[in-house]
């Protein structure tokens, strides 16, 4: 089961990369056709987003469809009412009106724009069936690890079926000092005669656990503002004596931490 968690952490690990790479493309080809678009919704990063662009790519398809036309196409979006398409409606104007394309309608950059757009919904919601998946996966597995991580403030299902799947059973670890090894997060020293090296992680790990472990951290600074977690009050006691404004040795100081004092005791004993 856990090498299964593994193969779709992968897969969901790639269609992100995909959808990274798709909306620079998106963000680009719009700044050709209908730059002002972003600016529709305060996040341009949702599939409403996406699917207007693929009704608006260009601002001559707003100015020609009519406001009646708009509306209704805007009330097809998810949780979109009459009022707010009404709204949209009328930012979408006004947006179509003080824009200035540098390529026709009939150019291919419409065209692409609108690909990109669909590319994007297509991976967006690849990736919910692949978290649906690990999830009904994970709640298969002899111990109920899936409880006992989302049970920490700010980790959700998808950071910890992701865990899951990058880090497989965690209790086949020996010792925490294991585990950061595995991670990559041990530290190097090195000195030689009397030069003694400021101390790195290895990095020598699996950097996709590394990496969502270091995202887990942000996500319980986020979340202590309502639910209280010792590993985000260690982050921001570190982060409030360090002199230094770098945050993100503090936060892999509280992977380290984190990793030190698991959740329910999962380590073996010792």
């Amino acid at each position: 089961m856990y090498k299964k968690l593994n193969s779709l952490s992968h897969y969901y690990d790639h269609l992100t990369h995909d959808l990274v790479i798709s909306k620079n493309r998106l963000h680009r080809v719009l700044q050709e056709t209908f730059p002002e678009m972003e600016r529709l919704f305060a996040t341009p990063q949702s599939e409403n987003y996406w699917r207007c662009v693929i009704k608006f790519t260009h601002p001559e398809l707003v100015k020609t469809a009519g406001l009646d036309n708009i509306t209704e196409q805007l009330m097809e979006l998810k949780g979109v009412g009459h009022h707010r398409a009404i709204y949209l409606t009328h930012r979408l104007l006004n947006l179509a009106n003080i824009t200035y394309p540098s390529v026709p309608m009939d150019f291919p950059q419409v065209v692409q724009a609108r690909d990109y757009a669909q590319r994007l919904i297509t991976l967006t919601n690849k990736r919910q069936e692949i978290i649906t998946q690990m999830v009904d996966m994970a709640g298969q597995l002899k111990h109920d690890d899936l409880s006992i991580l989302t049970s920490i403030p700010g980790i959700s299902n998808t950071t910890a079926v992701l865990l899951l799947g990058t880090l497989g059973d965690i209790r086949r670890f020996r010792n925490p000092n294991a585990l950061n090894a595995f991670v990559g997060v041990d530290l190097r020293h090195y000195e030689s005669g009397q030069f003694i090296a400021a101390d790195h992680i290895s990095k020598r790990g699996n950097a996709m656990a590394r990496k969502i472990l270091y995202r887990t951290i942000g996500q319980m600074a986020s979340a202590s503002h309502y639910h209280q977690c010792h590993i985000a009050d260690y982050y921001f006691q570190k982060k409030k004596s360090s002199q230094s404004r770098n945050s993100k040795k503090i936060a892999i100081a509280a992977v380290h931490k984190q990793n030190h004092l698991p959740p329910n005791n999962l380590w073996p004993e010792i």
